[in-house]
Order: C-alpha cells, then structure tokens, then sequence
C-alpha cells in the first residue's frame, strides 16, 4: 500500500475527486495491458512536438501517437503498443505539483507528478496531470531541446 500512497494524494484525493474525469477509473479496470502492480493514470495523445534550437522553434510532423501512462508510485511507464515489455521507465522525483505561471505571471501549482530518465547521456524529464502529459528532451552534445506536449483523451477517445 505504501507505494501507492503517493500516487493516490496527488491525483486521488477526496477533496480532488470532483475535479477529475472518470476515464481513469474506466480505463484501469478495462485495460488488458496493465502491468502488474501499476495503475493507469491515462491515455494521452500528442497534439505537438517541437524542436528548440538557437532561441527558434520548429513544430516537428508526427504520426498519430498515443501514449498509456501507468504509475507504481516510483516509476511512470509510458507505453505505444499493447506489447507488455515496450515501454519507456522514468524515475519520479517529485509528486507534490507541477507548477504553472498564467498570462498575468501567477505560479500555481497543479496536481501532478515530475519524473526523469537518463540514457546514452540524453536526459529525459517527463511531467504529468490529468490534463497534460509534456516530455522535455535534453540530447548530450546538441544544443537541441525537444519538447512533446499530449493532452488526455476521455475515455470515449481511447481507440484500441
């Protein structure tokens, strides 16, 4: 129970509830695919992925992309496929909030969780709600940033 403890206050709470969709709760007991002793945040699909370089940024054409989001309370699993062991693992770091800044330049924090991966010296940080799921990719030697936005579909979006 511990590992789901956190996990469950930062998107589960009593007094959030009402803020969230039911989709999440729909989707953990429908998915086929679910990895043992993971719970199904979402499904998210990209809307836009954009490249950073010199101060410019160039939208990047992508396929239709969806993501499955699974959480343990320690690790965030993003998987593509129905393939059980093709997924993408990030460590969470932080699941307190993600904060956001407005037009006017108020800082809110919203539920959410902050997680990160490194491999071959690219640095990954991923940040998820129950709206948004944004991955921010840092390449060792470019001077390249790669940013993937995708928004959460509705349990009546999700396609098989």
């Amino acid at each position: 129970m511990g590992r789901f403890c956190l996990l469950a206050l930062t998107f589960l709470s009593l007094a959030n509830l009402p803020l969230y969709s039911s989709p999440s709760v729909a989707l953990v007991v429908e998915d086929a695919v679910k990895p043992e002793g993971f719970d199904l945040i979402g499904v998210y699909l990209v809307k836009s992925m954009v490249r950073v370089r010199k101060g410019k940024s160039t939208t990047i054409p992508l396929p239709d992309t969806r993501y499955r989001v699974y959480s343990n309370g320690q690790e965030i699993r993003l998987y593509q496929s129905e393939v059980a062991d093709a997924y993408h693992s990030y460590q969470i770091y932080r699941a307190d909030g993600i904060s956001q800044q407005d037009a006017q330049g108020n800082i809110s924090i919203k539920p959410g969780i902050q997680a990160s991966h490194s491999t071959n010296h690219t640095v990954k940080q991923l940040s998820v709600t129950q709206a948004r799921l944004t991955i921010t990719q840092f390449p060792p030697i470019s001077d390249t940033v790669v940013i993937t936005y995708a928004k959460r579909l509705a349990l009546g979006q999700v396609k098989r």
